[in-house]
């Protein structure tokens, strides 16, 4: 049976043009909303529409649209931005069926589709019994094509929607993005943060080889994005600053003398915010700046390896550093805050008493959370495109939850 599917906002970049090529090509009807001239750049053509309405008007134009076209699915790329939170409310309501794409929970070889919502919104469950059972029903290993390293590509497809999106502006007028800083200022801080990536790399390596030898102990604070969904929504902090002086503090206040903190910067973090600078700022004024190291890049395994706790607020790092069985702690709400996995003591209490994942625990969880929410893929370089659209294409047309096709059992 032909579905109707309408795609709001999706990943920079091609990924969601070539999913609609595709599902058009095998006869279903593919419709597109665009917001700005990033979303234009991105997907334009005859199954396109654009929003240039005020805010207030999304909602009723949405609902109108719905009613007149009849589309059956709603794909979008997260749930949080206010332009698709209020799009999936009146998709609910017209009984669609909502498909949320996501970052991969599970890095760099997945993507994220679950149905409804993801992250803090992900309707899986959190009991930790309910995943050892599952995963008795899940074969013992998965092969999995390698995705490509996607940070160049993705970081290229960024700068040109944020360079596409002002340079039309003028036909947006009404739109406003849920980012905190203006277009041009954004478009102009990507492009330096392009010209300036080898050279930051190399510094990043060096540094690595520096802060790497002589036996350090360290923790490390892995940021995210100050304008991501996952700290505004899913967590008590209203900014990464705010984050940022959570930790510092609890540092200050609980840590051993002679223990280290390397906080490493979020790689996408077009570097407005000056948070190197605050950083320094607020360790200065809590007497801890001979103690605290700032790095904008450098092998993240490497560090993890080597720290001797993680925290992070709710970042995908958290899942890198369990699977590898570092101690972590996630201050926010996270899909793999699960008691066993993370360390649930407290942050004060994690300077001092470190705990590893329970191995059988976290191993069952993500065994079921790929089964369940990950496609083998990548929404940016080419091989890991073409991995994940006839995946994706199934799930969007036959509903199969499972991304290696065995349905989990048991339910």
């Amino acid at each position: 049976m032909n579905k109707s599917f309408l795609f709001l906002q999706g990943p920079h970049g091609p990924f969601f043009r070539l999913l609609g090529r595709r599902l058009m090509d095998a006869g279903h009807c593919v419709h597109r909303i665009n917001f700005n001239g990033g979303d234009l750049f991105d997907w334009n053509g005859p199954e396109t529409v654009s929003f240039m309405g005020k805010a207030d008007e999304w909602p009723d134009f949405l609902a109108k649209f719905i009613c007149e076209n009849g589309p059956t699915d709603l794909v979008s790329f997260g749930d949080c931005r206010p332009v698709l939170e209020s799009g999936i409310q009146v998709a609910r309501k017209a009984r669609m069926r909502r498909h949320i794409f996501e970052e991969g929970y599970i890095r760099p070889d997945f993507i994220t589709l679950e149905k409804d919502g993801v992250n803090g919104k992900s309707t899986l469950p959190t009991a930790p019994g309910w995943f050892i059972e599952q995963a008795r029903w899940l074969p013992e290993k998965n092969s999995f094509k390698p995705a490509g390293n996607s940070m160049q590509a993705m970081m290229y497809y960024v700068a040109v929607y944020y360079a596409a999106k002002f340079a039309a502006q003028p036909l947006f007028a009404n739109f406003r993005s849920h980012r905190p800083y203006d277009e041009w200022k954004e478009t102009q801080s990507w492009v330096l943060k392009l010209l300036r990536s080898r050279r930051v790399s190399l510094l990043s390596r060096q540094f690595q080889e520096w802060f790497l030898t002589g036996g350090r102990r360290f923790f490390m604070f892995c940021l995210q994005l100050g304008s991501d969904s996952q700290i505004h929504h899913h967590s008590s902090f209203g900014s990464m600053k705010s984050a940022i002086v959570k930790v510092l503090t609890s540092f200050s206040e609980n840590a051993e003398e002679g223990v280290e903190l390397l906080i490493k910067n979020h790689p996408l973090d077009p570097g407005i915010g000056n948070i190197k600078q605050f950083t320094r700022k607020i360790a200065d004024k809590l007497g801890i700046a001979a103690r605290v190291y700032f790095t904008e890049g450098g092998d993240l395994a490497a560090y993890l390896r080597s720290a001797e706790g993680i925290i992070v607020v709710n970042s995908t790092v958290g899942m890198l550093s369990l699977y590898m069985g570092r101690p972590t702690i996630a201050i926010g709400k996270a899909i793999y805050s699960i008691p066993g996995i993370v360390n649930s003591h407290g942050l004060s209490n994690f300077w001092s008493n470190p705990a590893p994942p329970d191995r059988e625990l976290f191993d069952a969880f993500r065994k079921v959370l790929i089964q369940k929410t990950q496609i083998n893929g990548s929404f940016y370089t080419k091989k890991g495109i073409q991995s994940a659209l006839p995946a994706v294409c199934n799930r969007l047309v036959n509903g199969n939850s499972s991304s290696g096709g065995l349905e989990l059992l048991h339910r």
